[in-house]
């Protein structure tokens, strides 16, 4: 089924130029005045037009906070981390915490937007639940740029990585793989997308993350102020629901 060669896809796609950032374009934000923020595409919460949930919050935070804000979009995971870490843009999102090991210029705003549940998918047969080990041997596929899967996965003798979510239940279909591990809202959301049947979600998820706004380090300063909009901003009869237990279940 497998070859037996190490499987390692990592298709670079062009980064879009309307998500581009060259140098120092994006200058440090004053007082007063606007934050970028580099983004991605997380189907069913972050869009390129800025539809998503995740979308609207960070904007909605950054308004009670008193400041404009405006998205970049990237087609690359990794390279939206890197430009807001080298401070091109000023923030980042959503991303789970901890980051800031790796990407030591980012900052964490206090308080979580969301949670996400990594959980395995298969398609026909397979097993019935799953841990870390177990999913390395079955050849896992998992998106370019997700740290945490990059530290349970690249030392799998076979695994695949991608760029484009989609890509990586194209692959499951072709049983080029053996399973892909994503993030459980997001997935559901491609599935229903594409109209495929006989892909299962595997439960217990693999691990659980809270997913957080990051700012440059030289933004520290306003980072409790975010904080503080979005505490209230979950008490909003909008957004609560999203904030509940049962609501992060979907995430």
């Amino acid at each position: 089924m497998f070859n037996a060669k190490k499987i390692f896809l990592c298709v670079m796609l062009a980064i879009s130029t309307e998500g581009m950032v060259f140098g120092n374009l994006a200058e440090p934000a004053q007082e007063g005045a606007g934050l970028t923020f580099s983004h991605v595409e997380v189907p069913g919460l972050s869009h390129r037009d800025g539809s998503g949930i995740y979308d609207q919050m960070v904007r909605e935070v950054c308004r009670k906070a008193g400041v404009t804000c405006k998205f970049l979009f990237f087609e690359e995971n990794a390279r939206s981390l890197i430009e807001a870490n080298q401070g091109n843009v000023d923030g980042t999102y959503p991303r789970i915490s901890a980051i800031e090991q790796r990407f030591s210029n980012l900052v964490k705003v206090p308080e979580f937007i969301g949670i996400r549940h990594f959980v395995a998918f298969v398609h026909k047969g397979g097993p019935n639940t799953i841990d870390w080990s177990q999913a390395c041997d079955l050849v896992p596929a998992f998106p370019h740029g997700w740290q945490r899967l990059h530290q349970e996965f690249d030392h799998c003798p076979q695994h695949l990585v991608a760029p484009n979510p989609v890509r990586l239940f194209q692959v499951l279909l072709q049983e080029k793989v053996g399973i892909v591990v994503y993030s459980l809202k997001s997935g559901r959301s491609i599935l229903s997308d594409l109209g495929v049947p006989g892909i299962r979600v595997l439960h217990p998820p693999l691990d659980e993350r809270k997913i957080f706004i990051y700012l440059h380090r030289r933004h520290t300063k306003i980072t409790q102020d975010l904080a503080k909009a979005l505490q209230e901003m979950k008490l909003m009869e909008y957004y609560s629901t999203f904030f509940t237990q049962e609501g992060n279940k979907r995430l």
